[in-house]
């Protein structure tokens, strides 16, 4: 689903054409125009800028779905315009889709015309929207929020606004429909002042308790740095809401992200956890605050190195143990490659050695090759150990 939210009509039927030249022009269009046709406004010309091709655009954003009169008139405009080029491609976008006469009319039209002049209800133009990779998908926004907030997701719809494209969710907790938050386009966190625009603007929020997922991510950025807390001191610190802070806190307790005992919270700092909250948190805006941190460089560790071994099927000399251990302190970017890195070409390499009757020499061999690398298909270790012939004698 798509909402608008404009001060009046007019407004509203403005954003809502200027959205359609955003995503047609991320879509390959160019030299958009407002014309008149046959004494008749058409929203939106334009002509693609590899073929040239044109296309007749119609946009309404109406409440109510558009009866067959709202089509039969743009269609007399498209056939005008379709004799005088026979290229030209009729576009109807209709944000509260079209009702059993519209429907019925457009069924009636031949494939070779369908093929030519296509109506787009809200679905419909979603999908049009994440072809055209000016906004993150419904399934991508969903799997943001779900790696953040664990509740179930009630409802997500895209909302156009004069500040740009938000993801309205809504959560189902403890099964109720209560609670909400704002996401950009992209799945970023939005600016308070946006976030409260939606909220005082959008019907459907009126009676939903806002949750600021950022909140989680705070928590966790201040456990990381002084491992446990008393839950009183979180509010002031992050600088967060007391229902705020109570919602992440459950959230973080199913996530298994942190212990409570009374009043106490404890940073769970299983090993385990460190793996999902360095892929969490590396990959985010917060990255070199969660890198600096004492809990990660605490983690950066002996068994760290193991795990690193069993990932990429190696065995490391206690130098390279070492030289590793110095360059993952240093570089949130080494880090992050070293669980992001793929590991096909070292399985591959130990499956063979496991299947077959090797020698020590040759299982040495291969080892040292899937650690130093080869010279025209340089593994990520080798990379690495470049690294680590500059930096082993270096003070850090």
């Amino acid at each position: 689903m798509i909402t608008i939210i404009a001060s009046s009509n007019v407004k509203k039927g403005i954003l809502f054409e200027n959205f359609i030249k955003k995503m047609l022009d991320s879509l390959g269009y160019w030299d958009f125009r407002t014309t008149r046709r046959l004494g008749r406004q058409i929203d939106i010309t334009a002509k693609n800028r590899v073929t040239n091709q044109p296309i007749l655009c119609e946009c309404k954003a109406f409440v109510e779905k558009l009866e067959s009169n709202h089509l039969s008139k743009f269609r007399g405009i498209y056939d005008v315009e379709y004799d005088k080029n026979s290229e030209i491609v009729g576009l109807f976008f209709s944000l509260s889709g079209f009702n059993g006469s519209a429907l019925d009319y457009y069924d009636e039209m031949t494939d070779d015309v369908k093929k030519r002049f296509k109506i787009y209800t809200d679905d419909n133009i979603i999908n049009f929207i994440e072809n055209s990779k000016i906004i993150f998908s419904q399934k991508q926004i969903a799997q943001i929020v779900k790696n953040k907030m664990p509740y179930h997701i009630d409802e997500l719809y895209l909302s156009i606004t004069e500040d740009g494209e938000f993801w309205i969710i809504i959560f189902g907790i403890d099964n109720k429909h209560s609670h909400f938050t704002v996401l950009d386009g992209k799945g970023n966190d939005v600016r308070k002042y946006i976030f409260d625009e939606i909220y005082k603007k959008d019907k459907k929020l009126k009676m939903l308790h806002p949750i600021n997922i950022n909140v989680r991510n705070k928590m966790l950025i201040y456990l990381f740095e002084n491992h446990k807390s008393n839950i009183s001191n979180f509010p002031p610190i992050i600088n967060e809401s007391k229902i705020d802070v109570q919602l992440a806190i459950k959230t973080l307790k199913k996530e298994n992200k942190i212990i409570q005992s009374g009043n106490e919270i404890t940073l769970n700092d299983e090993f385990e956890n460190f793996i999902i909250n360095s892929l969490d948190f590396l990959q985010s805006k917060n990255n070199i605050e969660f890198f600096k941190s004492k809990y990660v460089q605490a983690n950066i560790n002996e068994q760290f190195v193991k795990y690193l071994e069993t990932r990429y099927f190696i065995l490391l000399s206690e130098q390279q143990k070492l030289a590793i251990i110095r360059l993952l302190k240093i570089s949130p970017n080494a880090l992050l490659k070293s669980l992001t890195f793929p590991t096909e070409f070292f399985k591959t390499g130990y499956n063979q050695l496991k299947r077959g009757k090797y020698s020590q020499a040759i299982k040495k061999q291969r080892n040292e090759i899937s650690v130093v690398g080869r010279i025209n298909d340089p593994p990520f270790i080798f990379k690495m150990h470049i690294t680590f012939n500059k930096i082993n004698n270096a003070e850090l």
